[in-house]
């Protein structure tokens, strides 16, 4: 999927718009690709493999949340409140989606 999506992400960004081009840049990215990627997928395939398919799969709404609570502790940036109140149906859902049958 990265290869996939590279040449789009690579044509919308405007050359020195976050970062200048060097080997070091470019290495480092590559290293967070290839982390993120191998990391992801055995995360996900061990926790569809623990938790099954259906539970998994709500935990992926999780994404969202978990931005907005580290862009609040990394970049300081306040969420608004109708960023906090999508939070929380998500999470109401999500642990409503994970909670045991009866």
């Amino acid at each position: 999927m990265a290869l996939i999506s590279f040449p789009f992400s690579i044509s919308i960004t405007p050359f020195d718009f976050y970062f200048k081009f060097s080997l070091k840049v470019i290495f480092f990215i590559l290293i967070l690709a290839i982390l993120a990627q191998v990391f992801g997928y055995y995360l996900w395939f061990n926790t569809v493999k623990t938790l099954g398919s259906v539970r998994a799969s709500a935990g992926v709404l999780l994404v969202p949340v978990f931005a907005f609570i580290f862009t609040f502790i990394m970049l300081d940036v306040k969420p608004g409140i109708l960023q906090i109140g999508g939070s929380t149906i998500t999470l109401i859902g999500v642990f409503t989606a994970l909670r045991p049958p009866k």
